[in-house]
């Protein structure tokens, strides 16, 4: 019974999970009940939640809620389907030395800014990137065949064109997809208990669950199914001990024993048959140093040199910043044949993200964000926020503009690295600054009349004013949000008008 409820809410989860990460349903709060996104949101009240329910329960977290989990738990459900010979689990040494070795490299990354390291180790954002980066452009290439269909099924599906979002994310992605379905398919739950940050972290609370479980020593005949059947490498079934802190409360072993000398219970009511005791008290200072440097993460940050920034006569932005002693930063965007669209010298932020130092600590690269946006502009970041930004969504204006009507991304982010914001407040917030380059702009290359900057502006902040022998575009920087309408429909290549970003 309780292995049945375990799975059905597991199922369900792991499903709205996945729906929302493809687009198809927008579940916000699938993602913001998962445990790092929580701890980068300070949402006091879901970190309080889990942790109340991993003292009682154990670690479900692990089994219930996290989709990463749940993936696991399934290919290695189809594993024993495929090969029933192989029906029994081996478990590697070597995920015993690699937890606490894991969780020290995803501190120092968050420490040393370099915020691409913990966001590689969050289950959640792994999960995200393989279905955004891997099953994303699979589900478009099926609605765009459900769409060409005749009658009322294909009047339910809209075309859409898909854009490739990373090289680099989409390597990334399916690296990881291997690995965690290689791992998986033979070892059961390796990433959770070898590799997982997440898991070590709840491993220290379950040691202390209220329910736990236990061995029957009258009823066991040491004929070890359970040991067999145990994905999370917690169980030994000649000593009838139970690791606490590997066990993911999934009740396979209470299913696999035809004997009844497993069970789920209150810990301080069992006999103690055998088995290890409670972590010495070193164990338990390690544990609170651990969690209190955790809950400093979020206040992390790092500046960025500038060097010079400012306005030209003609109306052109500048801007220079340091990336080292001897380069510059720029950010150049290309079309799908190669041609130079813009040259910008600070990328474009998401709307409502505050500063680059409060984006990057926050943002853990789900790209729930990048699915959900409807106008695709948001990508997953190379170079452009420098190495310690990679994976983290920029604004790519080449297909589109952020509509001032909309604000998906905000809805989804299950951190708050793009903050909460109303469709008033977006007509205020500024994710960028108009910039305009007369030298290409084709009033002066083709000697043509052009305003398709001034009627596609939502703000009316571009007007036409007369230098020289045409009229020529003029921004109004107070009324600018950079939304990048201007640039998205400016005829010129390289565009004669471009959104430079607001990093600070």
């Amino acid at each position: 019974m309780l292995r049945t409820v375990r799975r059905t809410i597991a199922i369900v989860l792991w499903l709205l999970s996945t729906l929302s990460l493809l687009g198809i349903f927008r579940v916000a709060w699938v993602g913001r009940i998962q445990l790092v996104p929580a701890l980068l949101a300070i949402n006091v009240g879901i970190l309080v939640l889990l942790a109340i329910v991993t003292l009682v329960f154990g670690r479900v977290y692990c089994s219930v809620i996290c989709p990463m989990g749940i993936l696991q738990d399934l290919v290695g459900w189809l594993s024993r389907r495929v090969r029933p010979a192989a029906n029994r689990y081996s478990h590697p040494l070597w995920g015993h030395l690699t937890r606490p070795l894991i969780l020290i490299i995803g501190i120092w990354g968050f420490v040393e800014g370099i915020h691409w390291l913990p966001a590689l180790l969050d289950p959640w954002s792994e999960y995200g990137r393989m279905v955004t980066q891997g099953l994303y452009p699979l589900w478009l290439w099926v609605r765009d065949l459900l769409s060409g269909l005749n009658g009322p099924l294909g009047t339910w599906f809209e075309h859409e064109d898909f854009h490739t979002a990373s090289f680099q994310a989409s390597v990334i992605a399916a690296v990881v997809a291997l690995f965690v379905f290689l791992t998986a398919w033979i070892w059961g739950r390796t990433f959770c208990n070898s590799l997982c940050p997440v898991g070590w972290t709840l491993s220290w609370l379950s040691r202390c669950s209220l329910f736990t479980i236990s061995f029957d020593a009258s009823r066991c005949d040491y004929c070890g199914r359970c040991e067999a059947r145990c994905k999370a490498s917690c169980l030994d079934a000649r000593k009838l001990h139970i690791d606490p802190s590997r066990c993911v409360s999934c009740f396979d072993c209470i299913s696999a024993c035809d004997k009844g000398a497993i069970h789920y219970r209150f810990r301080y009511t069992r006999p103690a048959l055998s088995g290890k005791g409670q972590a010495h008290n070193e164990s338990r200072r390690q544990f609170l140093a651990t969690s209190a440097l955790f809950l400093q993460l979020p206040f992390v940050s790092r500046a960025q040199d500038i060097i010079e920034e400012g306005w030209i006569d003609e109306g052109t932005y500048y801007r220079t910043e340091q990336l080292d002693a001897e380069h510059e930063k720029r950010v150049k965007v290309y079309n799908r044949k190669g041609q130079l669209v813009v040259e910008r010298y600070k990328p474009v932020m998401p709307p409502s993200t505050g500063n680059i130092a409060r984006y990057l600590t926050r943002c853990t690269s789900c790209h729930l964000c990048i699915v959900h946006c409807p106008t695709h502009i948001l990508r997953p970041s190379t170079t452009e926020y420098g190495p310690e930004g990679l994976l983290v969504p920029t604004v790519n204006f080449t297909t589109g503009f952020c509509r001032p009507e909309c604000n998906a991304c905000a809805d989804v982010c299950p951190t708050g690295a793009i903050q909460t914001f109303s469709l008033s407040r977006k007509q205020r917030d500024k994710m960028g600054v108009a910039v305009f380059n007369s030298l290409t702009c084709v009033t002066a290359t083709d000697d043509v009349d052009c305003d398709a900057c001034v009627r596609h502006c939502p703000h009316q902040a571009i007007t036409m004013v007369v230098r020289g022998n045409h009229k020529v575009p003029k921004v109004t920087v107070n009324r600018c949000t950079g939304c990048g309408a201007c640039e998205f429909y400016c005829p010129a290549l390289p565009k004669a008008i471009h959104i430079e970003g607001l990093l600070s």
